[in-house]
């Protein structure tokens, strides 16, 4: 089995996060989360390499570091632009440099869809990441339009009924507005009996990984709703429960961006472009509404 350059380079990055745990070093410590995140990213995948005889960034390499890598930034500024309507978490020790801050949002957010999918992938395998069964499909498309107005209307309720249960619904938003773009699987149909438990064992792993990692990070998400609720990490108990919707989302874009955007040069220097304009303007934003003490 070979062995990848970002395989070899896991071990250095896994090491480099745990040694920054325990001795910060000046600016280096802002990125203890990322190269934590990056590290058991490449750990994961070479796990699923060993287990399925391939994985997400070996299976194809250039949509990997071309594609999702930054689809995956502009994936999760989505919800961040979200929560600047109505704050549900903050950042603590942000960079004072907002060009620090913009590349540190960058490489943090470009590893949400690839840990979901990672973990996910190790779980089942990658015949479960091909797209819809068919049944599922013919449904869709006879209410294509319905999905994306329940989309919508998400979107609607979460901005004018703030509570905590009507702010998960942010989490089911892609969801809506992208599956009746997601096409069928061409070889192997995506089982929906066998999909579910899979996916939430991933939703579940992969929220407790992103909470360890910030639970140790120096620059690390604070949560502002159930502030007096059971934690575990920096995370409230009943918190958890959103990873389940969110994981379903990620799924379903991830699955549109394998069907819809192939790799191509010119596509990669746009979608660079774009996450890093994206997180240049949500780091903007961040400062003028969180000022830095």
């Amino acid at each position: 089995m070979k062995v990848f350059l970002w395989h070899k380079a896991s071990f250095i990055l896994m090491g480099l996060g745990i040694f920054l745990i325990f001795h910060p070093i000046p600016f280096l410590a802002y990125f203890t989360y990322p190269i934590l995140a990056w590290g058991l990213l490449g750990l994961l995948d070479l796990a699923s390499l060993r287990r399925w005889k391939t994985s997400l960034m070996t299976s194809d390499p250039q949509r990997f570091w071309g594609i999702i890598v930054p689809a995956s930034t502009l994936f999760w500024l989505f919800f961040e632009f979200l929560n600047f309507l109505w704050p549900q978490w903050k950042y603590i020790a942000v960079p004072p440099s907002r060009i620090t801050a913009t590349v540190l949002s960058f490489v943090s957010y470009s590893t949400v869809i690839p840990l979901v999918i990672e973990v996910f992938w190790f779980i089942s395998g990658p015949d479960q990441l091909q797209g819809l069964s068919p049944a599922i499909a013919r449904s869709i498309s006879a209410r294509r339009w319905l999905f994306p107005a329940i989309g919508f209307a998400l979107l609607l309720l979460f901005i004018f009924d703030r509570s905590f249960v009507t702010a998960q619904v942010m989490w089911c938003i892609p969801f809506f507005v992208i599956l009746p773009f997601v096409p069928t699987a061409e070889v192997v149909p995506l089982k929906s009996k066998n999909i579910l438990p899979a996916l939430i064992g991933a939703a579940f792993l992969s929220g407790l990984i992103w909470e360890t990692g910030n639970n140790w990070a120096q620059t690390k998400w604070d949560y502002l709703l159930l502030r007096d609720a059971p934690h575990l990490f920096q995370m409230p108990l009943a918190g958890y429960l959103g990873y389940i919707p969110f994981a379903i989302s990620l799924l379903v874009v991830y699955l549109w961006i394998h069907a819809k955007i192939a790799y191509t040069r010119l596509r990669t220097v746009t979608l660079y472009v774009l996450a890093l304009l994206a997180s240049r303007i949500f780091i903007m934003i961040y400062f003028a509404k969180f000022p830095l003490s």
